[in-house]
């Protein structure tokens, strides 16, 4: 990849979100090719960009909402010429449209999407999909995190609009680790398989589902079920467990720096959304050699279990196929080895190199 002089990135930090961890990762690649990245913040948590792993050039733009942060961002690009402007999600892409616009500056835009919002808000809003075909029409490049993403962009978007498909940066360009200490007792107990669940606690992510169909496997056989992450639906998914009798067999431990490592330790790995972008976490799943069961949702996870043969898809919201599927994963003979070689269809480095095809490297004008 030819290096464009500088690279901003624009981006909205209000939690640990794939799409926010998949920008800054991408960040930290770029970075570590020599690229002069800098990232800009705004939003509720902007600490947590080097929480996220990156370790450059961060500008907190002190701003919580959007607008603050648009006028910010204008005067930063005013002040200091960048090459390329790479942002994520429809309100902060709309942001940076607009910045660069006022800014006056030739500066590359390349506007990501990372999951099916934006479109759910278009066909909601005739007002906000205006607005979104407006702006983003000032984009050089609007990229999509997996094909049935694009496809679904492509039909809010102008036709002259450019929708490509980059997958995210999930694996490391180095083999992964996977001698991982034991992060919970229950990984060490051989007899009893391991369940596991990654995401925010949201409703889209339907770890309810999740919780009553590992009622049915523990019915007829013994397990336990590890749920990784925070979110609003904590509460109400702790009072499931225990109304489904199966407290004492599920763990939901919050946040988790190194999910990695509980997937080392993973008999199964387990994702029931009713909404994905992609599935980072499917990916890590795989990168560790770990089988996999997904609702056939929108719009990743088809994508990277290649329509089945690297994992079992189900029909979302179907509670006893789910089951069904978690049950003959456990028994099932995994190659491990086809797993992780998929995954690495996911590295940090095809993912630069994918940006690389889309970047202009020219010199910029700065007005």
């Amino acid at each position: 990849m030819t290096a464009p002089r500088r690279v901003l990135f624009f981006l909205c930090l209000n939690d640990r979100g794939g799409a926010e961890l998949s920008m800054l990762r991408l960040a930290q690649g770029l970075k570590g090719r020599g690229i002069a990245v800098t990232v800009a913040v705004y939003g509720a948590q902007t600490g947590l960009a080097p929480a996220l792993g990156f370790d450059g050039d961060i500008i907190d733009l002190n701003a919580r909402r959007t607008a603050a942060a648009l006028w910010k961002l204008t005067r930063l690009l005013r002040a200091r010429p960048f090459d390329v402007v790479i942002s994520a999600l429809p309100y902060t892409n709309i942001a940076a449209a607009l910045a660069v616009a006022l800014a006056r500056t030739e500066t590359q835009l390349i506007l990501t999407e990372h999951g099916t919002e934006g479109v759910d808000a278009c066909r909601a809003s005739v007002l906000f999909a205006a607005a979104v075909r407006l702006f983003y029409a000032r984009a050089d490049t609007v990229v999509a995190v997996s094909k049935k993403l694009a496809d679904l962009w492509r039909g809010f978007l102008s036709p002259r609009t450019r929708v490509v498909t980059i997958y995210n940066p999930v694996i490391d360009d180095v083999v992964p680790d996977t001698t991982f200490p034991l992060p919970h007792p229950w990984l060490a107990d051989a007899s009893t398989p391991v369940i596991l669940g990654i995401g925010r606690l949201k409703l889209e992510k339907n770890f309810a589902l999740l919780l009553r169909a590992f009622a049915r496997v523990v019915a007829a056989r013994p397990a336990r079920l590890v749920i990784l992450g925070d979110g609003e639906q904590k509460p109400a998914l702790e009072k499931l467990a225990r109304d489904l009798g199966i407290a004492d067999q599920v763990l939901l431990p919050g946040f988790q720096a190194r999910p990695d490592a509980w997937l080392a330790h993973a008999a199964l790995f387990v994702s029931a959304s009713n909404r994905e972008g992609f599935g980072n976490a499917i990916v890590e799943a795989l990168g560790q050699g770990v089988p996999v069961v997904a609702t056939d949702c929108p719009c990743g996870p088809r994508e990277i279990l290649q329509d089945g043969r690297c994992g079992i898809l189900v029909p979302m919201n179907d509670e006893a196929a789910l089951a069904q599927a978690m049950t003959r994963a456990l028994t099932s003979d995994i190659d491990k080895d086809a797993l992780r070689a998929r995954a690495r269809d996911f590295t940090v480095g095809r993912c630069i190199d994918a940006y690389g095809a889309v970047v202009d490297t020219r010199p910029v004008s700065h007005g």
